[in-house]
């Protein structure tokens, strides 16, 4: 519904009866002043009478007693308090529905947002796990080269250590001699290893080794100290388990597990011994990742064969740890007596 409210005053009337600008007028005579014609109807109808006039100014309801007639006064249609209330309240609904829907809009692009990020988070750990397993090294053609050239300082410096040739020069000296064709050296170490069945008779007392960890296997060299003899051990990568480095204080220390029994190799440099522990354990995993694809694409008559030669494989392996065991405890009985 409207009202008509007082836009401008020009004759005086309205100023006797304190009217002011901005007052709407609400009733004359109990009828409802809704529109510019009702006002005039009005004016006219009860012209000379006089009957109460009800205005509202601001939030408050007036009465005045007012003659009919000529008003002198420039009026304006708007809406009624009620219909601004109602107006108010449905643009504070709307408002609301807006904040609600906007917050729901923001949720869901906040949900759809963490959901990526949790696939590519998904996709970024399959992807690191494949290239653990398929990546080492990435400069494989670089080892292949420092090794053809007998550069072993410059493998050194490639895994960020520092060459050290101090009781091992005269190992360096025969390493390319020892080096089977198209074998890549990885990482080079010196460490102290016990007294074997094969060490250099003129030796005496733990002795000075070099490890060599190439594509092919672990290599180890001795030279003796007073002859040109070179006493070497050799361990295959299949017959290796597991290869772990321990560091102390000074020195480190690098364990080589063939299950059956452990080689140790003592008094390494710290640096030395982390990184061979390293790169053995990725080239471990690359050959097991490749033996693991090459195992799925055989016929099933020979996935057979080796399943059969790996349970062969464990119970010698078992065996021989037995008698080991026996050995041990019936050399630990003839020492008592």
């Amino acid at each position: 519904m409207k009202r008509l409210k007082i836009k401008e005053m020009y004759d005086g009337i309205c100023d006797d009866l304190k009217l002011m600008n901005d007052d709407i007028l609400d009733t004359y005579n109990g009828i409802t002043i809704d529109s510019h014609d009702t006002l005039m109807n009005l004016m006219e109808k009860y012209k000379g009478e006089t009957h109460t006039l009800r205005y509202i100014r601001g939030n408050t309801t007036h009465s005045v007693k007012l003659t009919a007639g000529k008003l002198g006064i420039i009026v304006i249609e708007v809406p009624s308090p009620a219909e601004v209330k109602r107006k108010k309240e449905e643009l504070q609904r709307k408002e609301e529905e807006s904040i609600r829907i906007k917050k729901e809009s923001l949720k869901k692009e906040e949900d759809t947002r963490r959901k990526k990020e949790e696939e590519l988070l998904i996709r970024k750990n399959e992807e690191s796990k494949k290239n653990k397993e398929t990546e080492f090294p990435n400069n494989y053609d670089k080892y292949n080269y420092l090794t053809i050239t007998n550069n072993w300082k410059a493998i050194c410096e490639l895994n960020g250590i520092n060459f050290d040739s101090y009781g091992t020069k005269k190992e360096f000296n025969v390493l390319p001699d020892y080096l089977e064709d198209e074998e890549v050296v990885f990482a080079i170490a010196s460490g102290i290893m016990s007294q074997t069945s094969t060490s250099n008779s003129f030796d005496w007392g733990p002795n000075t080794w070099l490890v060599v960890l190439t594509s092919e296997r672990f290599l180890f060299l001795d030279h003796a100290l007073m002859s040109t003899s070179v006493d070497t051990q050799s361990v295959r990568h299949d017959n290796v388990q597991a290869v772990s480095a321990s560091q102390g204080m000074i020195f480190g220390k690098i364990q080589i597990d063939l299950g059956s029994r452990v080689i140790v190799i003592d008094n390494c440099k710290k640096e030395d011994v982390k990184v061979i522990a390293a790169l053995a354990n990725k080239w471990y995993r690359k050959i097991q990742f490749e033996n693991k694809n090459s195992f799925a694409g055989s016929s099933p008559e020979f996935t057979s064969q080796m399943q059969e030669s790996i349970k062969l494989a464990k119970i010698q392996i078992m065996n021989q740890k037995k008698i080991i065991s026996l050995l041990e405890q019936l050399n630990e009985k003839v020492i008592k007596t």
